[in-house]
């Protein structure tokens, strides 16, 4: 009989301690409360140069957790004089707190390289050790304000607009943003990998025309009949049905000319006309 208690009892320590170390170990076999992030694909319409869209899970240690979003050169330089238990610190006091459940997070701000720290804190106050994501979004420099003309058969109307070109990307590439009056102050931005010794110019954002040779950017506007309106840019050489040609970079008067034609999604044609930007 002696016997078999000690079985039991030793049975039920291997259990109780095949329990502890489970839910004492995140999924990267870190010991303490810890918090592990996923990163999905961000929402449609959304910039993915600033955007992020992350899932904090906490494990089962975890009473609550925080998360600090800073810039990967200012955490950097707090580690090179602290160690990983002071940032942990750091991210207690200065993030943003939560329940500890799993959480779906969006952020569209992030237009640089950033550091998503997050940290578990368990009942008794452990703090446990930093989960990090990287984002490397994209940060831009204001270059200069450029003048944004779009010019019609019958109107020519001219805004002013800012000109950007990247700071913490292997090749060089520029934005443009206006908000013209002449649509109602709705903003357009263009993003252009722009080659200023050959004049190449295509476009990263927007998305390309079903027409081949063309490149669509959405615009404000809805026909009661035909639907969405759409401003495709001529990308291509020589064609004959573009009045204003393609779009080129001239070095001599430092713009660039677009030929634009508006398109409704029922597929008919509004008419060309064309964008000049005349660059700083």
């Amino acid at each position: 009989m002696k016997r078999i208690i000690y079985s039991l009892i030793t049975l039920m320590i291997l259990s109780l301690s095949s329990c502890e170390e489970v839910n004492n170990l995140s999924n990267d076999g870190v010991k303490g409360p810890y918090v592990t992030i996923y990163s999905y694909a961000i929402p449609a319409g959304t910039d993915p140069d600033a955007t992020v869209k992350l899932r904090f899970v906490p494990n089962p240690e975890c009473s609550d957790f925080y998360v600090l979003i800073e810039k990967k050169i200012d955490k950097e330089a707090f580690l090179a004089q602290n160690d990983q238990k002071a940032y942990a610190e750091k991210v207690v006091q200065s993030g943003t707190k939560y329940p500890a459940k799993d959480l779906d997070y969006v952020n569209e701000t992030l237009a640089a390289t950033y550091a998503v720290t997050a940290v578990g804190v368990s009942a008794d106050g452990v703090k446990g050790e930093p989960a990090e994501f990287t984002f490397n979004g994209t940060e831009w420099s204001l270059v200069g304000t450029a003048l944004y003309t779009d010019s019609t058969f019958t109107a020519v109307n001219k805004e002013p607009a800012k000109w950007y070109k990247s700071t913490n990307l292997p090749v060089v590439r520029y934005k443009l943003e206006v908000a013209p009056a002449s649509w109602g102050n709705y903003p357009i931005v263009m993003k252009l990998n722009w080659n200023t010794t050959t004049g190449a110019i295509t476009f990263f954002n927007g998305q390309a025309s079903p027409t081949a040779g063309y490149w669509r950017f959405p615009t404000p506007f809805t026909h009661a009949t035909y639907g969405a309106y759409w401003q495709e840019i001529d990308l291509t050489a020589g064609n004959t049905g573009n009045p204003y040609g393609k779009a080129l970079y001239r070095s001599a008067s430092n713009d660039i000319l677009m030929g634009v034609r508006r398109v409704v999604s029922a597929g008919s044609f509004a008419g060309w006309y064309r964008i000049q930007i005349v660059l700083p």
